[in-house]
């Protein structure tokens, strides 16, 4: 399984709810388009994604294809990230060769503006004013 290909049709709003749909019924083209109030040739394009990334199969059905989710890829995809999860948070992630990474912690969320003005060098510390003169909708910027 292509993991950037899966996240890729997850990531999209209208592929997700495909999935969403799918893992309850089994759907044709044209009841999921209904019921995404969609065009059919755009779940059809979705529906290729799907496919592709390994996430759903068809079923022929008379003379409609029916879609199911693979939940086996689907428990598959889950299983890995809650392990990635469990990697990060106990600090021992590593890449697809096993070597470390070093995952850096953000700053102390205690940093005031005061602190930020205090570390910025001196010719920062000031933000250029407007000038009155306009051109059209813009405001230009005077540095001097």
């Amino acid at each position: 399984m292509d993991r950037a290909a899966v996240f890729k049709a997850l990531g999209d709003e209208n592929r997700y709810a495909i999935i969403r749909l799918l893992l309850l019924h089994g759907f044709c083209v044209r009841a999921l388009a209904r019921h995404l109030d969609i065009s059919e040739a755009a779940v059809s394009q979705h529906i290729k994604i799907l496919r592709e990334a390994g996430l759903l199969y068809g079923k022929k059905k008379g003379h409609f294809m029916h879609y199911a989710v693979d939940r086996e890829a689907l428990r598959s995809l889950g299983e890995e990230l809650v392990l990635l999860a469990g990697q990060v948070h106990a600090g021992g992630a590593s890449d697809k060769f096993g070597s470390p990474i070093r995952i850096s912690r953000p700053a102390d969320h205690g940093t005031t503006q005061n602190d930020i003005e205090n570390q910025a060098p001196a010719n920062l510390k000031e933000a250029p004013q407007p000038s009155e003169e306009r051109h059209g909708n813009e405001k230009r910027y005077d540095p001097a």
